[in-house]
C-alpha cells in the first residue's frame, strides 16, 4: 500500500484537525509510516521542528507498525496514531523534565522503562490510548496528566504499581488499572496526592496516601481482568 501523502490530501486532513489540534497549515501536519512517509522514526519527526509553538501546533500522524524507540516528547507537538490498535510505541515516552504541552492518542508498550514518564511540573499532557509497561510503575508522574484508557503493569513485582505519583496533577477516566503482582497498588504516592477519577476500575487497591477527589470515581474490583 502506497502511504505517500500529496499536498492536497494534507490540506484535507488539516481542515479535520483544525478544530481539535489547532492545525490551519497543512505544512504543520507530519506523517510517519513504514514505508512511502516523510519519516519512519518518531523521534526523527520530533526533532525535525523547531518552530512549535501555543499558536503553532504540529501533529504527527502515525501509521500502523510497532515503534520500537523512546519518545522524547516535544513541547506544541502531538502524536495521533490512526488505527491505535494496530500501531504502538515500544518504549518510554518521557518529557525529559522539559515543560510539553502535547495530547498523545497513541499505545505505548514499553519492555522496559515506564510506559510514561511525567517528570516536570509544568507539563500538560492528555493521552487517549493504552499504556502498558514491565517496570516498577507503568506511569510515573510529576507534572498535569490525564489519562482516558487502560493502564496496564506487568512487572511481578510488591513495587509494580500501575501509577506512581510524586507531584502534580493526575485525573484518570473511563479505564481499568490491572496490576500483576497482589500487593501491588493501583496508584501509589510517598505523599498524600489528590486523584481526580471517573469510572476508573482497578484490581488492586490504591495506596493509604491517595485521595480519590471524585466520589466513587474509582472502583476497586480484585477479580478485574484486561
Amino acid at each position: 500500500m502506497n502511504l505517500s501523502i500529496g499536498s492536497s490530501s494534507k490540506y484535507i486532513l488539516a481542515k479535520v484537525l483544525a478544530n481539535t489540534a489547532n492545525i490551519p497549515n497543512p505544512d504543520q501536519l507530519i506523517f510517519i509510516g513504514k514505508q512511502n512517509c516523510e519519516f519512519s522514526i518518531i523521534q526523527n519527526a520530533l526533532d525535525s521542528i523547531e518552530d512549535a509553538a501555543s499558536d503553532k501546533i504540529y501533529t504527527a500522524i502515525v501509521f500502523p507498525g510497532k515503534y520500537e524507540e523512546t519518545i522524547t516528547l516535544k513541547n506544541y507537538f502531538n502524536i495521533i496514531m490512526i488505527d491505535p490498535f494496530s500501531t504502538e510505541i515500544a518504549g518510554e515516552v518521557e518529557d525529559n523534565n522539559e515543560a510539553i504541552h502535547s495530547i498523545l492518542q497513541v499505545t505505548i508498550n514499553s519492555p522496559s522503562g515506564h510506559g510514561l514518564n511525567i517528570q516536570n511540573t509544568n507539563s500538560v499532557i492528555k493521552v487517549y490510548g493504552d499504556i502498558i509497561s514491565n517496570y516498577d510503575s507503568t506511569i510515573n508522574n510529576n507534572g498535569n496528566l490525564t489519562i482516558n484508557g487502560n493502564i496496564i503493569c506487568y512487572y511481578n513485582n510488591a513495587n509494580g504499581h500501575g501509577i506512581e505519583i510524586t507531584g502534580g496533577t493526575l485525573k484518570l477516566n473511563n479505564g481499568k488499572i490491572f496490576c500483576t503482582h497482589l500487593n501491588a497498588n493501583s496508584i501509589y504516592a510517598g505523599s498524600s496526592k489528590d486523584v481526580y477519577s471517573t469510572n476508573m476500575w482497578g484490581n488492586r487497591n490504591d495506596h493509604a496516601n491517595i485521595t480519590q477527589k471524585i466520589l466513587g470515581g474509582f472502583h476497586y474490583d480484585p477479580n478485574l481482568i484486561i
